[in-house]
């Protein structure tokens, strides 16, 4: 009778021992706390070679030239030491509003591709991108040439290098520039 009475209440008591050790549902954290994902860093695109330190800056210049009568050519010209690097730029010229409508704009030597141009009355903008096989900086060539014409009450005026909106870039880094002639006055 004892022997029957112990195995009545130990076999239960043993088994919600093992069901309260063994079957725990694993821990999870307070429903309030908030947890914090940490970003995922991405490795820099610039290669190891690559030293910020030894980057010369890119030096660049207006260049205006009077094709025939009221024709002529702005070139953005690349001046820079084969130290100065870039494989991109994002070039933006303030120039006179009468001259919007008779703008056309040609790649340069130095340059593989422009994709972006815009052309509004009071500004153009070009995003070029380096050929990759060749050294980024060819000293005195063109990235860009911008044709155009006066009309013959073309009031007088002058075309700039928008140094807040001009950009260089190399492997995604953007590099330091320089103005050599950033402003050239034209119909004086």
């Amino acid at each position: 009778m004892i022997k029957l009475l112990t195995t009545v209440l130990v076999i239960p008591l043993l088994i919600s021992i093992k069901t309260a050790f063994f079957n725990q549902p694993l821990k999870t954290q307070p429903r309030n706390q908030k947890t914090t994902v940490s970003p995922t860093i991405k490795p820099s695109t610039v290669p190891s070679t690559y030293d910020r330190q030894k980057q010369k800056e890119v030096s660049i210049s207006l260049s205006l030239k009077n094709i025939a009568r009221q024709n002529f050519t702005l070139s953005i010209v690349n001046q820079s030491t084969n130290e100065a690097r870039f494989d991109a730029a994002d070039l933006f010229v303030n120039f006179p509003k009468e001259i919007a409508e008779s703008i056309k704009i040609e790649d340069g030597q130095s340059l593989q591709l422009c994709p972006g141009k815009q052309i509004k009355a009071g500004y153009i903008s070009v995003t070029c991108v380096n050929k990759p096989e060749r050294e980024n900086a060819l000293t005195d060539k063109e990235l860009v040439n911008i044709n155009f014409n006066l009309k013959q009450n073309f009031k007088p005026g002058s075309i700039s290098m928008d140094k807040q909106k001009t950009h260089f870039y190399y492997n995604g880094v953007e590099v330091p520039f320089g103005l050599k002639e950033e402003k050239v006055d034209i119909g004086y």
